[in-house]
């Protein structure tokens, strides 16, 4: 199994960079918010199936499924949507790129709110290293204005922020969660909770703010979403929970290296997408600096002993 685990860490990495592309496609045809609100309702749909298999319970009041509600306004309904609308004014590629630095965010973040995830002089340097990354990548064009394109990058950087907020509220959320539930009957619980409050949020968001029902979405489109929402949601994010399963948090979190790689070569290669250098020192800055988070306080503990 442990073998088959490590072949298996390539799976969420890449399923997860070249997601940019699909979105990019669907973007053609379907706003952003309604892509979001459609990803999100294929996706509970695969994973109820995989609840109804595993016998996950889902929350039976309303006390119960608020926290979800604010896991699904950082994890799903907010983030998706911001990148989303990014992508239609900046490449795949560089979404990927950006959306990379939420490991980096979330150490961040760990550590202001979490008693055992301090920030130390290691931590501190990868995200310093991942900060001037950004910097780069949005270069001079930041001292022009603030134009469209600035805006979409941090609109992304701001999807970054509510991942690593999302990521340290969910270490609160599962202690609240029945104490007769654990392994993949919770992880599920929680997973298809925190979509169908998305699709909640998302419902009368995508009213108000577009025109749902005006689309017109291609075949091509179509597969897309199904990409999005089943091999994207099922495959990658169930693949991922097995990785933690087998090797534990801290390997399987390796595959987030392979997420902006795997984003930019499929930008380049699918939509022909140009690959400038600052995208290339930005993305050996922002990998470097998760490196140095996750490796530098094991490899200094080394030293010591």
């Amino acid at each position: 199994m442990k073998n088959l685990a490590r072949i298996l860490l390539l799976v969420p990495g890449v399923v997860w960079g070249i997601s940019f592309i699909s979105v990019e496609v669907v973007l053609r045809d379907v706003p952003p918010v309604t892509l979001t609100l459609l990803r999100s309702v294929i996706s509970t749909f695969a994973l109820l199936i995989l609840c109804y298999a595993v016998g996950a319970r889902l929350p039976n009041s309303l006390k119960d499924w608020f926290p979800f509600l604010l896991m699904a306004l950082f994890n799903q309904a907010v983030p998706f949507a911001l990148s989303s609308w990014a992508q239609t004014h900046i490449e795949a590629g560089l979404a990927s790129i950006y959306l990379a630095v939420m490991p980096l965010f979330t150490v961040m973040f760990a550590a202001f709110f979490t008693a055992d995830e301090k920030l130390t002089v290691w931590k501190a340097a990868g995200v310093i290293s991942g900060l001037i990354g950004i910097v780069i990548l949005i270069g001079p064009s930041a001292f022009q204005g603030m134009g469209i394109n600035v805006i979409a990058q941090l609109a992304v950087v701001g999807s970054s922020l509510l991942y690593a907020i999302g990521a340290v509220y969910a270490r609160f959320v599962y202690p609240l969660q029945p104490a007769d539930m654990s392994g993949w009957p919770l992880r599920l619980r929680v997973v298809t909770a925190q979509f169908i409050m998305a699709i909640v949020v998302l419902l009368p968001a995508s009213f108000i703010l577009e025109d749902p029902l005006a689309i017109q979405p291609s075949v091509q489109t179509i597969w897309n979403l199904v990409f999005l929402g089943i091999g994207v949601t099922g495959l990658a994010t169930v693949t991922y929970f097995f990785l933690i399963e087998e090797l534990g948090a801290g390997t399987a979190s390796m595959t987030i290296y392979l997420i902006p790689i795997a984003g930019v070569i499929a930008g380049v290669l699918v939509l022909n997408e140009q690959f400038r250098p600052e995208m290339g020192i930005a993305l050996v800055l922002i990998l470097g600096g998760i490196t140095i988070a996750n490796l530098g306080d094991r490899f200094s503990s080394s030293l010591d002993d």
